[in-house]
This record gives structure tokens, sequence and C-alpha cells, in this order.
């Protein structure tokens, strides 16, 4: 199948992966993505905090304010405000 931007032949992959998700009513919902060490957190206000295994951390809140936390600990916020 040519790609439509360049018109070379594109080339796909399939990779399965695992997922596990703990869920109990109350608490919030995480997913481990077993192949890489992920781990997603979601509240139920929307918000969400995805964790790598090297330590980062992306925190999004509803309103896709972010909170950024690098694997040496430096932080980042980035306000709504800042796109408007």
């Amino acid at each position: 199948m040519a790609d439509n931007e360049t018109g070379e032949q594109a080339h796909y992959t399939t990779e399965q992966v695992q997922f596990v998700k703990v869920e109990y009513t109350g608490f919030a919902t995480v997913t481990f993505q077993t192949n890489t060490g992920a781990c997603v957190t979601t509240w139920g206000n929307g918000t969400s905090m995805v964790t790598q295994a090297d330590g980062s951390s992306v925190m999004t809140k509803p309103d896709n304010s972010r909170l950024q936390i690098d694997k040496k600990g430096k932080l980042l916020f980035i306000s709504i405000s800042d796109f408007l």
C-alpha cells in the first residue's frame, strides 16, 4: 500500500501488548503496560497520570493543564491559560 504523502511503499508492524487493569469502586483505576513498565492512573474526576518505568510522570487534569516530572525530579507546570 502506498503512502498518500510520499508515494513510497508504507511499512506496518503489528505488536501484541498485554495490559493489567486494577479497578475498585471509589478508588482510582490503575493500568499497567507490561512490556514497557508504564502505568496510567485515572481518577473519577478525569485527572490522569502516566508514569514511565524511569520514574518520569505527566499528570493531566480535565482542563488539559499538565504537571510534568522528569526522572531527575524537575517539575514543569503548564496551565490551560498558557494556550489561550
